[in-house]
């Protein structure tokens, strides 16, 4: 089946690419070398981010935080999040497409691997999260069943389910608030695709990944919406 290359409105209110790996030099030593080929492509200010607040000993042992990001740098689409054990890179709203997220995500690591900072590839990941305006969940395809005739006030679903080889987390829920105020109720689809890998940087091809990950990401969405909350996003074809 064909899918849309656009839909207006665009529900996509976050999209971002997460690489996961273990440094080949002391990994505090990580930002500084990945900054120093980013930092004119992404000419901000260095932000420290929350995470570093907490003692170091914690944050190396915490395996809740080990992945975290402790820096940010941007540009004027898209930030870059820098830890001793990953890479995000964040698009900045709009969403610019798909051509210009892949193009930014491709050059950066092309240059963060001529640093030689990394040693394994561990994980990667593409996570999409799409806001709709009221409860839309009538209008998803991905139901709860049941005999009883419960009505429903809040909806909230998680499962894993693979695709196209790869691991996929949907997230669903109708509890989310939108709008300049965010006084309106909403709808969320969260999709985060992501892959295991463990492979030394070397034989890591991540531009093939990044595009298996997307196809899996947006068949899964539009698989996901009934024809007629579809037709409200003007699909074009």
């Amino acid at each position: 089946m064909a899918l849309p290359i656009k839909i207006d409105p665009c529900p996509i209110a976050e999209a971002g690419f997460e690489v996961r790996f273990t440094a080949s030099i002391y990994a505090g030593a990580v930002f500084g070398l990945v900054y120093n080929v980013l930092k004119e492509s992404h000419p901000s200010t260095v932000v420290k981010l929350p995470i570093l607040q907490l003692p170091e000993e914690l944050r190396d042992q915490d395996p809740n935080l080990i992945y975290r990001p402790h820096y940010q740098i941007s540009n004027d689409n898209f930030f870059v999040q820098i830890g001793p054990r990953v890479i995000v890179i964040v698009c900045k709203t709009p969403y610019p497409g798909w051509k210009a997220f892949k193009q930014e995500v491709v050059d950066a690591l092309a240059a963060i691997i001529d640093t030689e900072a990394i040693g394994t590839i561990e994980r990667m990941g593409l996570r999409y999260v799409n806001i709709f305006t009221g409860d839309v969940t009538e209008e998803i395809t991905l139901k709860i069943k049941s005999e009883v005739p419960y009505d429903t006030k809040t909806v909230s679903m998680r499962m894993t389910v693979e695709h196209g080889g790869l691991m996929n987390n949907i997230n669903i829920h109708n509890e989310a608030l939108v709008g300049e105020k965010k006084d309106q109720a909403g709808t969320v689809v969260d999709i985060d695709t992501f892959i295991n890998l463990n492979m030394p940087v070397s034989e890591w091809g991540y531009a093939d990944i990044l595009d298996r990950m997307h196809d899996a990401e947006k068949s899964i969405f539009f698989a996901s919406l009934e024809q007629s909350l579809l037709e409200r996003l003007n699909p074009t074809y």
